[in-house]
């Protein structure tokens, strides 16, 4: 697992709609090979910090750059190629089609044969315990079974940096620990996330970095232990 080197830099981003700031001058860096945590109350921006990372928004101010090369303003798609992978929320797959289906579809330009594709796919679906499934139509899944498939969708494409935009809500805890598992052994292999999630039990666990951010504004960094006694982070999500 390589580290100690910076693969993501964001600086001074902003974000607004219309006269709401969502996002207002963050920065951060994030190391290769660890779990970078953004956490923080409802509207605080997290999610808008990660559509800026991978292209669905275009920041208002500020650079980001993944290893040295600066990338803010570039569609989804170009983000994607160059290495940065990306789940959402409320999972973004194919409902209609099979699962087998939906994790070759992000590399349909591959020069790789159906045969080699279809047998990492399964290597991936094994790896989450969804290999009997590869038949199954989309929206036959359970919700948390869901955000497994598109985890391991974009593994098709050998993402460098994965962003996981509340990977745990809603999931089974059974399927929460194939996650911890999937997290832990693609860490090793020197993959590096983004984690938001408002679980901050598995933030904690999972996390060596984590910033906090509150309306738009990052009020606290640090490791784990010193986010959990720091005072600004208490109040911001308890009040005072």
């Amino acid at each position: 697992m390589r580290g100690n080197s910076v693969i993501l830099e964001v600086k001074d981003i902003s974000k607004h709609f219309g006269g709401l700031t969502a996002v207002n001058r963050l920065s951060f860096e994030v190391q290769e090979g660890t779990v970078f945590g953004i956490i923080g109350p409802n509207g605080s921006g997290k999610t808008t910090s990660l559509n800026c990372i991978n292209g669905l928004f275009r920041p208002d101010e500020g650079r980001i750059f993944f290893r040295g090369r600066e990338i803010q303003g570039l569609p989804p798609h170009q983000v994607a190629k160059i290495g940065i992978g990306r789940t959402f929320q409320v999972p973004k797959i194919f409902k209609r089609i099979s699962v087998m289906e939906n994790l070759l579809a992000p590399v349909l330009s591959s020069p790789r044969t159906d045969q080699e594709l279809k047998a990492k796919a399964r290597e991936h679906l094994h790896s989450v315990g969804m290999l009997e499934m590869e038949d199954r139509l989309g929206e036959e899944l359970s919700g948390g079974q869901q955000k497994l498939l598109e985890l391991v969708r974009i593994l098709m494409f050998d993402p460098q940096i994965l962003l996981l935009d509340e990977p745990f809500a809603g999931v089974h805890p059974t399927l929460k620990t194939l996650f911890y598992k999937k997290i832990h052994e693609l860490r090793k292999q020197g993959k590096t996330f983004i984690l938001v999630s408002h679980d901050l039990t598995s933030v904690y666990a999972l996390c060596q970095q984590i910033i906090v951010l509150d309306q738009g504004e990052k009020i606290a960094q640090g490791r784990p232990e010193e986010i959990k006694r720091n005072e600004r982070v208490i109040e911001a999500y308890l009040g005072r």
